[in-house]
């Protein structure tokens, strides 16, 4: 329909069954929240910033998870660069600078207090946002081990799918890019980004919340 009509289309309710098993998943796309303008006035916006976070934004904008995920990787990769760019100058000049280490929560107590610091506007906290927020496998796991043996593969896999060599597509894209892979990383994605987001950027993202 989409390539036929040359039109934006967004599937809001998948369901894929495994012939082998009979298992079935299902994955839903939410509705856009309603939120009030509750911006805290004293943040200060800085330049530096406002580039994280229109990249942030173009995250949020689109209907592909694939892209969004590319996108806020994105922002990691950056972060961890910039983390490296002040390590090198502050050894230059012996000065003191420890860069920030993030560590996935590891019980439902330290969840909730993890997403409370991390999100303003927000329903209330259930089982299955912890769950989709914190997959029990990367529970208790720094930051750096899940972004390097968890992320960054599915980062490698999305190039490998749409900048590899060779002439010809063998699979779908849609089999290709794992799009089911990427979109159960994508909330836990998020959350990191905001978590650096938050340490890096302390006078300009969410310093009005405790954590």
């Amino acid at each position: 329909m989409s390539v036929h009509l040359d039109i934006p289309l967004e599937i809001g309710h998948r369901e894929t069954k495994e012939l082998s098993n009979g298992s079935v998943s299902i994955s839903f796309v939410s509705p856009y929240l309603e939120a009030p303008m509750a911006i805290n006035a004293t943040a200060t916006f800085m330049p530096e910033f406002r580039s994280y976070a229109a990249l942030y934004r173009e995250a949020l904008n689109t209907n592909s998870p694939v892209y969004e995920f590319l996108c806020l990787f994105k922002i990691i990769e950056s972060l961890r660069g910039r983390r490296i760019r002040f390590a090198r100058d502050a050894k230059k000049t012996n000065a003191n600078y420890i860069p920030p280490t993030e560590v996935i929560p590891g019980n439902t107590g330290e969840i909730k207090a993890w997403l409370e610091a991390l999100f303003y506007i927000r329903r209330e906290f259930d089982l299955s946002t912890f769950e989709s927020a914190v997959p029990p496998d990367l529970r208790g796991r720094t930051a750096a081990d899940v972004i390097e043996n968890v992320l960054k593969p599915l980062r490698v896999n999305v190039a490998h799918a749409l900048f590899g060599s060779g002439g010809e597509l063998p699979l779908s894209s849609d089999d290709l890019l794992h799009t089911h892979k990427l979109t159960h990383r994508l909330l836990v994605t998020k959350c990191l980004v905001r978590r650096m987001l938050k340490n890096d950027f302390p006078n300009d993202f969410l310093n009005h919340l405790p954590g």
